[in-house]
């Protein structure tokens, strides 16, 4: 780890997750579409088409839009911690300590990460700014800081010791 690394290291960090109401609504607006889209297939003439692949096509977007809502449902509420050494998330459901932070998808204002345990199964979390604007920026540091390694003693001061 460099000098500027360890002067600049992310400060910890305790940050609300939870369902999000911004990604019901475009989970639900993209479900709409879709069924929008289906909809003027079959006004078009999807009537050709044998009966199977009409329901098939239904069948499909169906189990999307229940994927999808099963997705937003499994998503925790509580608070998620950065330490400096790993990350840990505490929520009524569910307790992730010592994993580590893997994202997805960095759109600024939101994120979506999936956090992983060596002893748990992954948990995705999508992060929003509005739900701590103070705290967002210190948030968005730690996931992309490196951890703290043990036995690592350098001095923070660049300057030689006087002698």
């Amino acid at each position: 780890m460099n000098l500027a690394a360890t002067r600049w290291r992310a400060p910890a960090v305790l940050y609300p997750v939870g369902r999000s109401a911004v990604l019901a609504a475009g989970c639900g607006s993209i479900a709409f579409g879709g069924l929008l889209a289906v909809g003027y297939w079959v006004a078009q003439g999807a009537w050709r088409h044998p009966w199977w692949v009409v329901g098939a096509v239904f069948a499909t977007w169906s189990v999307v839009v229940a994927l999808a809502l099963r997705f937003w449902r499994a998503l925790p509420t509580g608070d998620l911690h950065w330490g400096g050494a790993h990350w840990e998330l505490k929520s009524a459901g569910r307790s992730v300590d010592g994993a580590y932070l893997c994202v997805h998808a960095d759109l600024q204002r939101f994120m979506l990460v999936r956090l992983e345990s060596a002893d748990q199964p992954p948990c995705w979390l999508w992060l929003e700014r509005r739900a701590h604007p103070e705290r967002w920026n210190d948030l968005r540091r730690a996931v992309y800081s490196r951890a703290e390694t043990a036995g690592i003693n350098m001095p923070l001061d660049p300057s030689p010791p006087a002698g």
